[in-house]
């Protein structure tokens, strides 16, 4: 159990993150850049339960899929409030039927420009006062995340940011 936050994770040839355990394990505001394969994955097939939340997390161009998810029991995950920018298209990828996982205000897109960072050639993911994932995120206050990788708190502007920056 556990949390898993305010990371940067760049290259690598594996997974930026992955994720193994029982109970109850909440990642957020980590910002993973250019994985060797999944950004993140999580794998629970243990017997007892593990329970995962995937919050505001920032997730750039990872070789496969921004998060992938393997469970045989889980209940009660949810992604919520994520930015993934992936150009192969795969952005949550749930490997069997039996993941149960509630997904909502993620933005997913192609084109890393969509989202309007300040300076993402310079590897910098605070949102410019344009970018549209300002203000359309969901409260995550009840998972423990009330400030953003920068440090900023949470809500800023009356609503919760989408991705790693407030």
């Amino acid at each position: 159990t556990g949390k898993v936050y305010n990371n940067w994770v760049k290259k690598g040839t594996g997974s930026g993150i992955q994720v193994f355990g029982t109970g109850t394990i909440t990642i957020y505001n980590n910002i993973v850049k250019d994985a060797g394969e999944d950004a993140i994955f999580c794998d629970d097939r243990s017997p007892v339960a593990m329970k995962v939340r995937f919050v505001n997390n920032t997730i750039i161009n990872a070789k496969d899929a921004g998060i992938r998810m393997y469970s045989d029991v889980t209940t009660g995950n949810v992604a919520k409030n994520n930015i993934i920018v992936s150009s192969n298209g795969k952005y949550i990828v749930k490997l069997n039927g039996n993941v149960k996982l509630t997904q909502s205000n993620n933005h997913q897109t192609s084109n890393i420009n969509n989202v309007k960072f300040t300076n993402p050639s310079g590897e910098e993911y605070k949102l410019t006062s344009s970018s549209p994932v300002i203000n359309i995120g969901a409260d995550a206050s009840s998972y423990g995340v009330t400030d953003g990788y920068y440090g900023t708190s949470r809500p800023s502007g009356g609503k919760y940011d989408i991705g790693a920056s407030e």
